[in-house]
């Protein structure tokens, strides 16, 4: 959705990953409204993210975990 290239995506890009790092029921809606498949969480500064995507009804997976973070996937 983004990377370190501000100058890339688009300001709409920005305040989506704005609301989906903060977490919450916003977070899932946002992921929701624009289809993602895969989320990539680094559980030390998105502790909020990572509460959301855990909780049964979210709608995800979680399909991957290391020292660097985790990968959710959607749940079909």
């Amino acid at each position: 959705m983004v990377d370190s290239r501000v100058e890339v995506a688009p300001a709409w890009a920005w305040a989506d990953y704005a609301v989906i790092v903060a977490g919450g029921p916003a977070a899932l809606a946002t992921l929701d409204r624009i289809a993602a498949s895969v989320v990539v969480v680094d559980p030390a500064t998105q502790s909020a993210l990572d509460i959301a995507l855990r909780t049964p009804e979210a709608g995800w997976r979680l399909e991957y975990e290391d020292t660097d973070g985790l990968v959710f996937v959607s749940i079909p």
